[in-house]
């Protein structure tokens, strides 16, 4: 079934690299949607051209491929499909999503009833974390870092719909309005850690922004392009700091936030730590220290040369 109002039209959005099986079954799970997209956008990065070889969606479904290899990264990717989307609203996936097959009408749903409503993520039903680490997240993620996405995963949300100040980013909707104002970020690049954090925190200032608990979908979390344990952490030691100079208000009260999510995540090293008896967060830990050192240089998701290029642009206003 397609929207049967103009206004209610969609495009979805899907971001690869390399991990073609993964994006065959995403297809599939929208082949089976009650209410089928206008557009599938496909951005493929992968080192080989997907053949899309058992990718059968019915006919009505625009299929776009676009294939380029020498872009980096979900931003720049997302960038790229907003350009060639339709309709009044665009959903963006992961590749290792598969939507439930009411997914996409639940959205739409709620996009058509909340009109001050301009971002809607749905929930990973899969990635469930229990209360006591729901508590910690939430203990340390404060001020500007409040970030309930693991409460609202693990099904602790009652509403079917919730506000939000910061919404993940690899299944989540957006109006088409805005897109007039803001753009995600191309200084981030490859896998990366906040990119989803940092464009949705900026929107969420202008926009109010949800979590849709009637919208789930299963995460398939495929190892393909994710970072070690230790990369990991180093990589979350940059990713706070690079959203905290780039987005926050420097006040004494954001300054505490800041070193209290630091603090979360040193927590977090003791945990892993423990729980695997090893030195890997620990060992990133200080390769994340490393990073800061060189104003972000060597972070495998920021792309220097526009981080710098930025930064001298912003020195000099």
């Amino acid at each position: 079934m397609f929207a049967e109002n103009k206004s209610d039209r969609f495009t979805a959005v899907v971001p690869t690299k390399n991990r073609e099986k993964d994006l065959l079954r995403f297809c599939e799970g929208l082949a089976a949607q009650t209410l089928l997209p206008d557009k599938l956008i496909i951005v493929d990065q992968s080192a080989e051209k997907y053949r899309m070889e058992g990718i059968n969606l019915p006919e009505s479904v625009e299929v776009e491929h676009l294939y380029v290899p020498e872009i980096s990264g979900l931003c720049a990717a997302k960038n790229l499909a907003v350009r060639y989307a339709a309709g009044e609203y665009i959903f963006f996936f992961d590749d290792d999503i598969i939507p439930d097959k009411d997914f996409f009408e639940k959205i739409i749903g709620h996009f058509s009833a909340n009109p001050e409503i301009f971002g809607i993520c749905g929930r990973q039903k899969n990635s469930i974390s229990s209360r006591f680490k729901v508590f910690f997240f939430d203990f340390f993620h404060v001020g500007p870092f409040k970030d309930e996405r693991k409460k609202f995963n693990s099904g602790y949300m009652k509403n079917n719909l919730t506000k939000a100040e910061i919404l993940p980013g690899g299944i989540t909707a957006y109006r088409r309005k805005v897109f007039e104002n803001f753009r995600f970020d191309e200084v981030l690049i490859r896998y990366c850690l906040g990119e989803d954090m940092d464009f949705s925190y900026r929107v969420g200032k202008q926009y109010s922004l949800a979590f849709a608990a009637d919208a789930t979908a299963l995460h398939n979390h495929s190892p393909v392009g994710r970072y070690d344990a230790e990369e990991s952490f180093a990589c979350k030691v940059a990713g706070y700091a690079y959203f905290y100079g780039k987005n926050v208000e420097k006040t004494f009260r954001n300054a505490l936030a800041y070193f209290w999510v630091k603090a979360g995540i040193f927590f977090d090293a003791c945990a892993y730590s423990a729980k695997h008896r090893n030195l890997h967060a620990f060992r990133g830990l200080k390769r994340g220290g490393k990073y800061l050192k060189g104003d972000f240089r060597g972070v495998p998701f920021i792309d220097y040369d526009k981080y710098r290029e930025r930064k001298q642009k912003t020195d000099n206003e």
